[in-house]
């Protein structure tokens, strides 16, 4: 009994490139359904199955792989398995919808209705839950990286989220690459603040677990799920941006995450209860009135960390004392001219010893502090300019040395 293989899949979801890979790999037969199918037929699948009945019959190959097949009114798999005495198996094909529009843009064959991103949504779902209908083992190939992933059937729900999260975050007009991204299947998107060091910097700090966090300016929640991940009993999340919100918890749903992402302002926030850690990462800057920001957030927890310009250090600490805070740890950040530093109020939830891991340096700073004038003065170019006229000088010095020549700077 001969194999057939049936590939379904939206326009540009890489159908034709996989069936005729996989064909050529395999040394199967391949088939082009629109040239197989007669669409001007008022009945156009009897005159299909009798041509593709012949040439299952006449083919010497094994296995059969058909590219593409309609999916409305048709004949149904199990009628094919018998017209056909064959052994059939479906496959999809799919990719995040934004690629697929991409390619389908590129290709300039598909109708106006099917270049929305809602019409490859639906269609790959009402694909998708056809084809686990009819076949138990499908052949589920995810092409988004231009490569033939196979995916198993219970990991296909999660990577469909996933895509489909990424292609929205692609429509995002905010700065959507600002902190990192991990996503429940292990891939991450890197973020170019690089939050994952100013991780490794908190979790040897502090200890998380079985504490109640609030992250201040939490954006896409980075830090909020890090902390939920090492144990937080409880994670509050406070961003303003609506957009950047919205991917916290579009994340906190493929995470099933119990996060709680709220939006608004920190300047006018109340809280019921005190937070055992409070979160302040490179968000200070960002606010009109320090002094009253820094009274409330000195209110709201019992361990506070923040990340901030060490220019903000003598104003952080003098509101800190008037509520006995104390500065207990400082390291340095990875981001330029910036510190780590914890304030406590005798509360033990501090790692001991570990600060030694990112010491701070202020000699670090004042360099960092200086290249930044540079580039601020605009004169970066022009030193580079010099320094290079200079060498060319003694090179030319060297040359005339050797020469018994005289030369000026202005040669």
């Amino acid at each position: 009994m001969k194999k057939i293989i049936i590939v379904m899949g939206c326009s540009g979801s890489g159908k034709t490139a996989f069936a005729k890979e996989y064909a050529k790999k395999n040394n199967t037969c391949y088939l082009d359904f629109d040239l197989i199918f007669d669409y001007k037929n008022p009945a156009p699948f009897q005159g299909f199955l009798n041509k593709l009945g012949t040439l299952v019959r006449d083919t010497e190959k094994e296995t059969i792989i058909i590219d593409g097949y309609i999916l409305d009114n048709s004949p149904s798999i199990n009628c094919l398995k018998e017209l056909l005495n064959a052994n059939i198996r479906l496959c999809l094909c799919f990719a995040s919808p934004n690629i697929v529009y991409r390619r389908m843009r590129a290709k300039e064959t598909s109708s106006p209705e099917e270049m929305s991103y809602e019409y490859i949504k639906r269609l790959t779902r009402k694909l998708y839950f056809a084809i686990i209908a009819n076949d138990k083992d499908p052949l589920l190939i995810d092409t988004t990286n231009d490569t033939s992933e196979i995916i198993h059937n219970e990991n296909f729900p999660q990577r469909w989220r996933e895509l489909v999260f990424l292609s929205d975050l692609n429509e995002m007009t905010h700065d959507k690459y600002y902190q990192d991204i991990e996503l429940p299947s292990g891939k991450i998107l890197k973020g170019y603040s690089q939050s994952h060091k100013t991780w490794e910097r908190l979790s040897s700090l502090v200890d998380f677990s079985g504490k109640n966090i609030f992250d201040i300016g939490c954006f896409h929640g980075f830090f909020s799920f890090k902390a939920e991940q090492a144990g937080a009993k409880s994670v509050t999340g406070l961003e303003k941006d609506e957009r950047a919100l919205k991917t916290a918890r579009k994340l906190a749903w493929l995470k099933q995450s119990k996060i709680l992402f709220l939006q608004g302002e920190i300047e006018n926030f109340e809280s019921p209860q005190k937070y055992d850690i409070v979160l302040v990462l490179n968000m200070l800057h960002h606010v009109k009135d320090i002094k009253s920001v820094l009274d409330n957030i000195c209110q709201l927890g019992k361990t506070i960390i923040f990340e901030s310009y060490l220019e903000q250090e003598e104003i952080i600490l003098e509101t800190a004392a008037r509520f006995n805070l104390k500065m207990i740890k400082r390291i340095n950040s990875h981001r330029t001219m910036r510190e780590i530093i914890v304030l406590d109020g005798g509360n033990n939830q501090i790692i001991p010893g570990n600060e030694q891991r990112f010491p701070f340096s202020y000699s670090k700073y004042r360099w960092q502090k200086i290249i930044k004038r540079i580039k601020d003065f605009k004169i970066l170019r022009p030193l580079k300019i010099l320094v290079r006229k200079i060498l060319n000088y003694q090179q030319k010095i060297c040359r005339a040395k050797q020469d018994n020549k005289k030369i000026s700077l202005a040669d």
